[in-house]
């Protein structure tokens, strides 16, 4: 995790001029690949420093990133799948019956 992590603030600090949308796609793959959403709090001090860097308002690539933490719902290793996955097969509804 802590390498997704430093990869993903060299790109935000590399590409300055795409923070808002670089973002967006580094925090929807992270949280899907880490598997919870948390992972956005680790990304906020680097898109705000370098959303101020290139004189935008923190506030729009911050508010896109936490949005799009949301993604955990893609996430096969998610809690939220693997809660809606057993309450599903309860009230059968199996993901590997075939019709």
């Amino acid at each position: 995790m802590d390498w997704m992590i430093q990869v993903a603030e060299c790109l935000l600090r590399k590409h300055l001029d795409c923070i808002t949308f670089l973002a967006l796609l580094c925090t929807f793959f992270l949280a899907v690949l880490v598997g919870t959403g948390h992972v956005v709090y680790t990304l906020m001090p680097t898109i705000c420093d370098t959303a101020l860097k290139k004189g935008i308002r923190p506030e729009r690539p911050c508010g896109v990133a936490s949005f799009v933490s949301l993604g955990i719902t893609s996430s096969p290793i998610a809690a939220a799948v693997v809660a809606f996955s057993a309450i599903s097969s309860a009230n059968g509804f199996h993901a590997n019956n075939r019709l």
